[in-house]
């Protein structure tokens, strides 16, 4: 569900800047900024580490549900996957196990952010504004 008012661009950029997982998932409700947020989101893919990843699967996945990517997970080297296997799991595998993951979520439609419509006037749309601008 989209917001009742926009999110300036410089605002915008704050947040993607911040690298707070959450709050640029967030902005993605203001759909002038899904470009953006994709761009930040391609820059994560293409480190190749599982840890940022995981990091940032919820932005991840909700660009994934939304068809804004592909499966962040199905790109990676395989060094990035070192050290999220188990001694038996080779490399390959502890990539696989994380792109069924997404899969199976998105196949579901599962959602983790429930998004409200907020008016530009609400005491919680003046919060954000606050929190984002200190």
């Amino acid at each position: 569900m989209a917001l009742n008012f926009s999110i300036s661009d410089e605002i915008a950029n704050r947040i993607i800047k911040t690298k707070d997982c959450f709050a640029i998932t967030l902005l993605l409700q203001d759909h002038n900024h899904i470009a953006a947020v994709v761009d930040f989101a391609n820059t994560i893919i293409a480190e190749g580490d599982l840890y940022l990843l995981d990091e940032f699967w919820l932005l991840l996945y909700q660009l994934f549900l939304d068809g804004h990517i592909g499966n962040p997970y199905i790109s990676v080297g395989s060094d990035a996957y070192r050290h999220h296997k188990t001694n038996r799991e080779t490399e390959a595998d502890a990539m696989a196990r994380e792109k069924v993951v997404f899969e199976k979520l998105k196949v579901n439609q599962v959602s983790f952010v429930r998004f409200e419509r907020i008016a530009a006037s609400s005491p919680a749309a003046i919060a954000v504004s606050f929190a984002i601008q200190v």
